[in-house]
């Protein structure tokens, strides 16, 4: 399966990753320039949950 990291701000793919099986997803989160355009440092993590309104 492949797994593509998409940015909820800028809808940029900016990672991509494969694991076992069969198909396609998608995931939500910020890309790394978005994220420190946000103010939320300058190497955000895959796995870090932001807030924000």
């Amino acid at each position: 399966m492949k797994l593509y990291y998409v940015c909820e701000c800028c809808d940029g793919v900016f990672d991509e990753m494969e694991t076992a099986g069969e198909g396609v997803a998608e995931v939500r989160a910020l890309c790394p320039d978005c994220a420190e355009e946000m103010g939320m440092g300058s190497s955000p993590s895959r796995t870090n949950r932001f807030f924000y309104n």
